[in-house]
C-alpha cells in the first residue's frame, strides 16, 4: 500500500499546478498571475483524489502564492448538468477551471 502514496501524491502535485497555470490566464479580478493573490474557481468531480486535492491545496499552493482556489465540488452527473449550462449561459463563466 505504500508504493502507491508516492505516484498518488505526485498526481496530486501536478493537478493542482495545472488548476494553477489555468487559473493564472485569468484576469484581474482572479489575480491574473502577477502572484499578488486572488482567486481561481473550480469545478471538480466528487472522488477521492479530487477530495485529497482540494484538502491539500491550502497549504501546498494558496500558502506559496496567495492565490485561493475555490472548489466546487459535485457527483458527476450534476457537474456535468452545472458546466452545461454555465457554458450554454451568455457569459455565465461562474467557473475558471473544470476537472473531471
Amino acid at each position: 500500500m505504500r508504493g502507491r502514496a508516492r505516484p498518488r501524491r505526485t498526481a496530486i502535485l501536478v493537478a493542482i499546478g495545472g488548476v494553477v497555470l489555468a487559473g493564472c490566464s485569468g484576469g484581474a479580478d482572479q489575480g491574473g498571475g502577477s502572484g499578488s493573490g486572488g482567486s481561481i474557481n473550480v469545478a471538480i468531480v466528487d472522488t477521492p483524489d479530487t477530495q485529497d486535492l482540494a484538502h491539500l491545496t491550502p497549504s501546498l499552493f494558496t500558502a506559496d502564492s496567495h492565490v485561493a482556489v475555490n472548489y466546487t465540488v459535485l457527483d458527476e452527473g450534476t457537474l456535468r448538468e452545472v458546466i452545461t449550462r454555465d457554458v450554454t449561459a451568455d457569459r455565465a463563466r461562474q467557473f475558471d477551471v473544470v476537472m473531471r
